[in-house]
């Protein structure tokens, strides 16, 4: 009701809530928790549930992938959705950046692990002990302080390489507004 969305139908609030349910696994949260967390996203940005629904579908393979859970996946696209990139935008986006932060980890062949090498950064400043990738917000501000100094040009190369073209953009906006991201992950 908060958001404005229907209760029922295809595309209400209960079919949306339940896709993203068996999308996180979320067995162990009830409906009304995953409820509460889109709702907080959405009412805390830019964005309606309509977008923030968009996005997690676009985006969810990727971050539940790497193991990002709802409420950080929402913080993502709430911030996102901040800076005006919502819908599919925003998820295409943030899918881009977790698969393309993934391989630039992992794939000592590819031109983005090349690119955190030139920072000084390897793959065990970016994963834990388990080799899984640390929290985004964590990495994302250990690429920034490593590009300190960088000129404009550099520092677009650098995060094209590491993200892909089309996560880039998921990458800079997330960087750009870490405080607002930290903001909104605490409050959902």
């Amino acid at each position: 009701g908060a958001t404005g969305l229907a209760l029922g139908g295809k595309g209400g609030a209960a079919d949306v809530i339940t896709n993203v349910m068996r999308t996180f696994q979320a067995d162990m949260m009830s409906a009304a928790d995953v409820g509460d967390i889109m709702t907080k996203a959405t009412l805390r940005s830019n964005m309606n549930m309509a977008d923030m629904a968009a996005s997690i579908r676009y985006a969810s393979a990727d971050v539940t992938n790497l193991g990002y859970s709802l409420q950080e996946a929402s913080a993502m696209i709430g911030t996102l959705g901040n800076m005006g990139i919502q819908g599919s935008m925003a998820g295409t986006a943030l899918a881009n950046m977790a698969r393309y932060l993934s391989k630039s980890v992992s794939d000592p062949a590819y031109k983005g692990h090349q690119a955190l090498e030139s920072l000084g950064l390897t793959s065990a400043d970016l994963t834990d002990a388990h080799g899984n990738l640390l929290a985004i917000d964590t990495i994302l501000e250990k690429i920034r302080n490593a590009t300190q100094g960088m000129t404009s040009v550099e520092k677009s190369n650098i995060y094209t390489q590491i993200f892909g073209v089309r996560g880039n953009r998921a990458a800079t906006a997330l960087t750009r507004d870490l405080e607002g991201y930290r903001n909104l992950l605490k409050e959902v």
